[in-house]
């Protein structure tokens, strides 16, 4: 049995069969525990960060500067649109970007007055992030995120936001990072993140697993938080969603939490169908 790419549980069935994004046929199962979807690829002994790194350092290596600023420039719309989440600017409440990449999210928070700081582990990356953006390197450390948290320990309980960007897809461990993460977290902090839904594009052996709806339920519910925002976007087939600590005051929303199989197919629809009828309605 597969084990799954989110909880790391082997309780997982097979639910579809696609295409990956190289055209080659390609087996998801479904997690019935914590529900996320798992492309099945058999990946041998290669560590996962250098899988990882290796994989984002070929994407993004022939980015231009006017590439890079255009990028950053699309986050500050990204801030925007989650401010109510977002503590003053010019002050010192502090923003952590885990997995930071090219810098584009942090460079943009610090821009706009925020206090943030992130890591990343691929040294070209950082690099790419720096010379771009003039980062320093307490702004963005070259680490991975169980070793940036370890360094800041003693900022347990101070931050308010923590982001979580096309992330948790890629974590060898994502549950138990945000299990850690959460120690970080203010009373009424919360994580903010985004991720792949089911796509033939985003099936390729970098993609640990996909979310569902149910998947982010399971998670809310797994870190004690609760859900104050979920919405999918097509075409992109993204989802991003906030997740709070209990105090926040922020209304939760219901959410589902479909470990049939049948079920959670039929809810993968649903999610489409609802991100089709919101892109329908902008017209």
């Amino acid at each position: 049995m597969k084990i799954c790419g989110c909880c790391h549980q082997p309780t997982t069935v097979p639910i579809l069969e696609s295409l990956d994004c190289y055209g080659k046929p390609i087996q998801l199962v479904h997690c019935l525990q914590c529900c996320a979807l798992t492309p099945v690829y058999e990946t041998g002994n290669v560590r996962a960060v250098e899988m990882q790194t290796s994989y984002h350092e070929n994407l993004w290596e022939r980015l231009s500067h006017q590439d890079m600023m255009e990028i950053r420039k699309g986050m500050g719309s990204l801030l925007s649109f989650h401010s109510r989440f977002m503590p003053d600017r010019n002050s010192s409440h502090r923003i952590y970007d885990i997995g930071a990449g090219r810098g584009n999210l942090l460079a943009s928070l610090i821009e706009h007055g925020f206090n943030g700081i992130g890591c990343e582990p691929s040294k070209p990356l950082v690099t790419q992030a720096r010379d771009n953006y003039q980062l320093t390197a307490e702004q963005l450390a070259q680490e991975q995120a169980d070793t940036f948290l370890d360094h800041h320990a003693a900022e347990k309980g101070e931050v308010d936001v923590i982001f979580f960007w096309h992330v948790l897809e890629h974590m060898e461990d994502p549950v138990g990072l945000l299990h850690k993460a959460r120690s970080f977290l203010k009373k009424t902090g919360v994580f903010i993140a985004q991720g792949p839904l089911l796509s033939v594009d985003y099936c390729y052996p970098e993609h640990f697993f996909l979310h569902s709806e149910s998947n982010i339920t399971w998670l809310a519910n797994e870190l004690n938080m609760k859900v104050v925002f979920l919405e999918a976007e097509n075409p992109e087939r993204f989802i991003s969603f906030v997740l709070a600590r209990p105090e926040h005051p922020e209304t939760a929303r219901q959410g589902v939490l479909l470990r049939d199989p049948l079920a959670a197919t039929g809810a993968l629809y649903y999610t489409y169908s609802q991100a089709l009828k919101k892109i329908h309605m902008r017209r």
